[in-house]
């Protein structure tokens, strides 16, 4: 894939979820549906364009971590593990801003969502700064999977 794909991709535009996910009401998920939502935004870091992966945290038990965007690919390709946080308010505006039709969202790689994307406080702890090889090629896929869907949509 080359650095002008990944750079025509608005990942903005894209929540990643499982379950049933309930419109913005003041509050982002309630706690009896499934878990976890990702917002997958992009951010310029030090220059470089940076997809991040965030998984939306926002269990009572777990209380507001994040999201944290662990698994991110670069446009030079390089896998990053790198964590950012935003507070519940940067998501929340975040979200009203794009005015997210759930209706309308495309579940994308909901395997990768299920088993990569799951934030647990051990996970926020112990693992960041571990890069692991599945973690990595499933958030490959679910990118070059977006792409796909992308040129798809436009055809």
């Amino acid at each position: 894939m080359s650095e002008s794909d990944f750079l025509s991709i608005d990942l903005r535009d894209v929540i990643l979820y499982t379950g049933v996910v309930e419109r913005y009401s003041g509050e982002i998920f309630n706690e009896d549906k499934r878990r976890p939502a990702v917002v997958i935004f992009k951010c310029d870091m030090e220059g470089e364009i940076i997809f991040f992966a965030a998984p939306l945290n926002s269990s009572a038990s777990e209380a507001w971590r994040g999201p944290g965007a662990r698994y991110c690919i670069s446009p030079s390709g390089k896998y990053v593990d790198y964590s950012k946080y935003m507070t519940e308010k940067e998501v929340k505006d975040f979200l009203k801003s794009e005015d997210i039709d759930f209706n309308n969202i495309r579940t994308i790689s909901e395997v990768a969502v299920s088993n990569s994307f799951v934030v647990k406080k051990e996970n926020l702890y112990k693992k960041i700064g571990r890069i692991d090889s599945t973690d990595y090629e499933i958030c490959k896929k679910m990118f070059l999977d977006y792409v796909q869907w992308l040129d798809a949509e436009k055809k």
